[in-house]
C-alpha cells in the first residue's frame, strides 16, 4: 500500500528564497506540497516600492526566452512582467556622441529587464497571493546542516537571526541556495561532486545610475533581420528601451540595462589591478574625469551624487564558473540554479536556466508519480495524482539524469566565451563569424547559428546545443578540408602544366 503521507501534503523544504527558490515553491505548491522556504537574507521591499528607484538596491537581470517560457508554465510570468522594462535592442555611441540603436527582429521573445531583488519580490508577492495557504516563506533564517532523518525524510537544521536553532523533517529538500550551497555540502558526502574553475580571466565591477534618459531617442536605427542581415529603419527608439554597451581601448567595458523606474543601471567591468579604478580618489570629480576620458558620451546622464558613490564603492566580484556532477541529487535532496551551474552574467543564462531547472524538476515529479501510481493504484485509493515518497525518489532521479549534462554543458560553453588575452578574443570572435557565414551559405541543416544564439534557443537543451555545435565544427572542418584539397589539386595541376610548358 502507499505511504500514509500520500493522503496528506508532503512537506518540501526549500533552502534559498531567491528567484529560483520561490519559483520552485510555486511548482511544488501546484503539485500539492506543504512548502517551507528559508532565506538567509532579509525580505526585499514590495515590487511597487519607491525604494527601487535607488540604483544601489540591486543589479539587473534580463529574462529571455527560456525564463519567460518557464515562468509562464509556472503561472508567474504576468506578476513578473508587470515590473519589467523591455530591451528591444542595443544602443551604441560613436566618438561624437551620436547614438545608434540596433533592434532585434531575429528573436521571438523580447528580453525583459528588472532588478534581481525586484524579481524576487514579484515572485514573493505571487507566491503569497496565489499559494499562500500552502507556502510559508521565512527570511533571516540560515540553513546550517542537512542530514538523513527517519521514515524516508531528511532533517534540515536552521538558525534564525537571534541564533535560535530548530530542525524540521521534510519529504523532499531542494537546495536553491546559490553557488556556495550549504545543501550541496551535504550532498558532497553522498556522491555529488562539483567542479569550480580557476578564474583566469578575472574581472570586477562597479555600478552607477544613468539618469535623465526619459524622452530621448536614438539618432539612427538599424534592424537585425531573421537571416542575420542588418537594414536601416525609420523607427523611433527610446533610450530606455535598449541596453547600452561600449569598450575602451584599454579593455574597460560598460553595459547598461534599463529599469521601469526611468533610469539605467550601468555596470563598469575592469581588471582588478586597473590603477585608474583601483586607486581612484573618492570624489565625484575623479569619477567624472574617468568617464570623460573613456566614455564621454555617458556624462550627460550622470549626476554628481552617483559619481561620488561610484568613486567610493569597492569593486565587486563576478561569480566563478562551476557545475555539479555526475548527479544533482541524493535520495530526496536535490539542487538547482547556481548550485548546479554558476556562470558569469554575460549571456543572460543564469536566472533563465534556474527557472528552466524548476520546470524540468516539476515535470520529472509528475511523470514519476504517474508511473508509480500506475503500478500501485487501486480503485479504493483516493487521489492517485498526488506525489508520494516513492515517486519523489524516482522523480528526482529522473530530473538529475536529464539536467546534469545540461548543467555541465551550459558552464563549459559559457566559459569558452571567457578565455583571456588576444587568443581568447580570437577564439570568441572567429567562431561567431564562421557560424554566421556557414549558416548563410549552407543553411541550418548543415550549420546552425552561433553558440551564443543556441543558448537562448528553446529548440535545444544546453547539452543538445553543445552537441550540435560539435557536429557543426566537424562539418565545417570537412568543408574546409575539401576546399583545401581542391585548391591543392588545382595547384598541382597548374604546377605540372607550367613545368611541362617550360620543359617543352
Amino acid at each position: 500500500t502507499r505511504d500514509e503521507r500520500s493522503r496528506t501534503r508532503l512537506v518540501a523544504g526549500v533552502v534559498g528564497g531567491g528567484p529560483g527558490g520561490l519559483a520552485v515553491a510555486c511548482a511544488l505548491a501546484k503539485r500539492g506540497y506543504d512548502v517551507r522556504v528559508y532565506e538567509a537574507l532579509s525580505q526585499p521591499p514590495p515590487p511597487d516600492s519607491k525604494e527601487w528607484g535607488n540604483p544601489e538596491r540591486s543589479y539587473q537581470l534580463g529574462i529571455g526566452a527560456r525564463g519567460q517560457n518557464a515562468l509562464t508554465e509556472l503561472g508567474a510570468w504576468d506578476a513578473v512582467l508587470a515590473n519589467c522594462q523591455p530591451a528591444l535592442g542595443r544602443l551604441s555611441f560613436d566618438d561624437e556622441g551620436n547614438s545608434v540603436a540596433t533592434l532585434r527582429r531575429d528573436k521571438l521573445y523580447t528580453t525583459q529587464v528588472l532588478q534581481r531583488d525586484r524579481l524576487q519580490s514579484a515572485l514573493l508577492s505571487h507566491v503569497r497571493d496565489v499559494h499562500g495557504s500552502c507556502v510559508n516563506v521565512k527570511f533571516g533564517v540560515e540553513c546550517t546542516g542537512v542530514e538523513a532523518g527517519s521514515d524516508k525524510r531528511t532533517a534540515i537544521t536552521l538558525r534564525d537571526a537571534e541564533g535560535i536553532e530548530s530542525t524540521i523533517l521534510c519529504d523532499v529538500v531542494i537546495g536553491a541556495d546559490g553557488a556556495a550551497s550549504a545543501v550541496r555540502s551535504y550532498l558532497a558526502e553522498n556522491g555529488v561532486k562539483s567542479r569550480r574553475y580557476v578564474d583566469d580571466n578575472k574581472l570586477v565591477y562597479k555600478t552607477l545610475a544613468l539618469r535623465n534618459i526619459t524622452g530621448r531617442f536614438a539618432t539612427t536605427t538599424k534592424v537585425t533581420m531573421p537571416d542575420g542581415s542588418t537594414e536601416p529603419s525609420d523607427e523611433k527608439v527610446r533610450f530606455d528601451e535598449t541596453n547600452w554597451g561600449g569598450r575602451s581601448k584599454s579593455g574597460i567595458t560598460f553595459d547598461a540595462l534599463p529599469t521601469s523606474d526611468g533610469h539605467m543601471i550601468c555596470v563598469v567591468l575592469f581588471k582588478p589591478d586597473d590603477e585608474r579604478l583601483a586607486k581612484m580618489e573618492p570624489t565625484a570629480e575623479a569619477a567624472r574625469n574617468f568617464f570623460k576620458d573613456l566614455f564621454p558620451f555617458l556624462l550627460p546622464y550622470m549626476e554628481d551624487a552617483d559619481l561620488e558613490r561610484f568613486a567610493q564603492k569597492s569593486p565587486k566580484n563576478l561569480p566563478s564558473f562551476s557545475y555539479t556532477y555526475p548527479k544533482l541529487h541524493h535520495g530526496n535532496v536535490a539542487l538547482l540554479g547556481d548550485a548546479i551551474h554558476a556562470v558569469k552574467p554575460y549571456f543572460g543564462q543564469g536566472v533563465n536556466s534556474a527557472f528552466e531547472d524548476v520546470v524540468i524538476l516539476s515535470k520529472a515529479l509528475a511523470m514519476a508519480t504517474a508511473r508509480v501510481n500506475a503500478r500501485t493504484s487501486t480503485e479504493a485509493m483516493d487521489d492517485v495524482t498526488v506525489d508520494t515518497p516513492d515517486s519523489v525518489l524516482e522523480g528526482l532521479d529522473e530530473y538529475s539524469r536529464e539536467r546534469a549534462k545540461d548543467a555541465e554543458s551550459l558552464v563549459k560553453v559559457s566559459r569558452s566565451f571567457d578565455r583571456p588575452g588576444k587568443l581568447g578574443t580570437f577564439l570568441f570572435v572567429f567562431p561567431l563569424i564562421l557560424d554566421t557565414i556557414c549558416n548563410k551559405l549552407f543553411g541550418p541543416a548543415l550549420c546552425e547559428k552561433s553558440s551564443i544564439a543556441i543558448l537562448s534557443d528553446m529548440k535545444y537543451s544546453y547539452s543538445e546545443g553543445a552537441a550540435r555545435k560539435r557536429r557543426d565544427r566537424f562539418v565545417q572542418g570537412a568543408i574546409f578540408a575539401a576546399i583545401l584539397s581542391f585548391v591543392l589539386f588545382v595547384a598541382r595541376g597548374v604546377f605540372s602544366f607550367v613545368r611541362a610548358a617550360i620543359a617543352s
